[in-house]
C-alpha cells in the first residue's frame, strides 16, 4: 500500500524538523561546554604559543587554513556533485514544467 504524496511529504518534513531540532541542541551542548570550561580560540593560541613560540602558532594558523580550505572544497564537491533529487521522475512532468 502506498502512502498519499502530500503524507510522505509531511513526514519527511516532520523528520526534518526533528533532526533541526537534534543539530540545534548538540550546539546549544557544545557551546555550553565550551563556555563552562572557559576554552576560547585566544586561550589555545596562548597555549601553543606557551609551549611551542611564534613559530609553533604560525604551524598552526597554517595548518588550521589548509583544514579549513579543504573543507570548504569538499562542500563544494558534495553539493555540486550530489544526485538531483528535485530532478522530473518523468517526461510528462518535463512538458508540464515540473
Amino acid at each position: 500500500m502506498t502512502q498519499p504524496k502530500g503524507s510522505a511529504a509531511a513526514s519527511l518534513a516532520d523528520k526534518a524538523q526533528i533532526a533541526i531540532l537534534e543539530a540545534q541542541a548538540a550546539i546549544d551542548a557544545h557551546q555550553r561546554l565550551v563556555h563552562e570550561s572557559g576554552l576560547t580560540p585566544q586561550a589555545c593560541i596562548d597555549a601553543v604559543r606557551h609551549s611551542g613560540g611564534e613559530a609553533a602558532v604560525a604551524m598552526v594558523r597554517q595548518e588550521v587554513g589548509r583544514t579549513l580550505r579543504a573543507l570548504d572544497e569538499k562542500m563544494e564537491r558534495d553539493v555540486m556533485h550530489r544526485p538531483a533529487a528535485n530532478r522530473p521522475l518523468s517526461r510528462r512532468l518535463v512538458n508540464r514544467g515540473v
